[in-house]
Formats: C-alpha cells, sequence, structure tokens
C-alpha cells in the first residue's frame, strides 16, 4: 500500500470519528436540555400548587373576616335595639363574596398560567432532544458516508489505480 493511501484511510477514520462525536455531543445537548425544562415545569407546577393554595388560604380569611363583620353588625344592631337592615347586612355579605371570588379567581388563572408555561417548556425540551436525535443520525450517516468515500479514494490512490496486482499481494491465498 503506499503512504497516500494510508493517510488517506486514516483522514477518513479521523473524519468519521468527528462526525460521530459531534453526534453524540448533540444528542447529550438536546437531552440535557430535555432534562432542564422537564425540571423547570416541575417547579412550575409546584408554584402553581402553592399559588392556588394560597388563594384557597386567602378565601378562607376573607370569608372568616365576613363572618366576623356579619355578627358585629348583627349584634351591634342588637345591643342598640335598632334593627339591623337587611340590605345593609346582604350588601357587606355580597362584597365579602365578590373578594373570595375574585381572590379564587385570580389564584386558579395564575395556577393554570404556570402550568401551561410548565407544559410549554417540556414540549420546547422534548423537541431539543429530538433534534438532538435527529442531529445524531445525521452524524451517524456523514460518518458512513466519509468511510465509503474515503475508502474509494483511498483504493483509488493504490499505485495499480486500484486494482491490486500479483506483485503487491492478493488476498485470495
Amino acid at each position: 500500500m503506499s503512504l497516500g493511501a494510508i493517510a488517506m484511510g486514516a483522514g477518513t477514520v479521523m473524519t468519521a470519528i468527528s462526525h460521530i462525536s459531534a453526534g453524540k455531543v448533540a444528542e447529550s445537548q438536546g437531552k440535557a436540555r430535555e432534562d432542564i425544562a422537564l425540571y423547570n415545569q416541575r417547579q412550575l407546577d409546584r408554584t402553581a400548587d402553592a399559588r392556588l393554595d394560597e388563594a384557597r388560604f386567602d378565601d378562607f380569611r376573607i370569608a372568616r373576616r365576613a363572618r366576623i363583620a356579619l355578627g358585629s353588625s348583627i349584634a351591634k344592631a342588637g345591643a342598640s335595639g335598632v334593627a339591623a337592615s337587611e340590605v345593609s347586612l346582604a350588601d357587606t355579605a355580597y362584597q365579602y363574596a365578590i373578594d373570595r371570588n375574585l381572590t379564587m379567581r385570580r389564584g386558579l388563572i395564575g395556577s393554570r398560567e404556570l402550568k401551561q408555561q410548565g407544559r410549554i417548556m417540556a414540549a420546547e425540551g422534548t423537541y431539543a432532544h429530538a433534534i438532538g436525535r435527529a442531529q445524531k443520525r445525521a452524524a451517524y450517516l456523514k460518518a458512513g458516508k466519509s468511510i465509503l468515500s474515503g475508502g474509494y479514494g483511498a483504493f483509488q490512490a493504490l499505485p495499480s489505480g486500484g486494482s491490486p496486482s500479483v506483485d503487491q499481494g492478493s488476498f485470495i491465498g
């Protein structure tokens, strides 16, 4: 074999290894991005659950304040001998109900938005991993192409133009 053919073959192998390494790196990066996105999704889900719990707690506090305020109004009216106005009591109860609904609505909407952001992040991460796997497959194909074309070039670089002769030795014993 000539030195040119050996050098061409070595270059081909190095090119193929380089392509394979690049493909493995691309897949690893995609997997890392997916792992980070899934972690972020779990964090957002926990934050969403906490926001909903906070809204429930605030709702409970508002309901308690409403009971205290209504009870106080009724007690004051009874102590003074003046009947409490049903309209006044109903209005107070209505205002507290509006506050409770608004608090729960904000908590629920905030929670849903965070969960949706988490789902989007997870989808982006899954997509990044899929892209990394596709790049790895493409790199393996490029490596195969390099080996085939480099092998053919090395074969053509043989002194006899690609045809082994009896003088160079034959693979057939």
